[in-house]
């Protein structure tokens, strides 16, 4: 398998592990998510593109929900990473 594409798997599996991360913090609120979608597209450079479309049902009156985006991590050898994200 070319480098690349380790690269490519890796940046993949990054965003669906973020994805889920909504629809497992959600089973503890006062919501229920009908569909949840991501759309990801993986560039040359291996950086990646998602568009998620969420589509909620609030149980009483609420403002919305917050999405959180892991952006820091800590490599194999105990370095601080932070993802760039615009």
């Amino acid at each position: 398998m070319h480098m690349g594409s380790f690269k490519n798997l890796g940046a993949v599996s990054l965003a669906l592990l973020m994805s889920f991360g909504i629809v497992f913090t959600a089973a503890a609120q006062d919501f229920t998510i009908d569909n949840y979608r991501a759309d990801i597209v993986v560039n040359a450079d291996s950086s990646f593109n998602v568009v998620e479309t969420i589509a909620v049902h609030f149980s009483r009156a609420k403002h919305g929900i917050y999405r959180e985006i892991p952006y820091k991590y800590v490599d194999e050898l105990g370095k601080s990473i932070k993802t760039p994200i615009s």
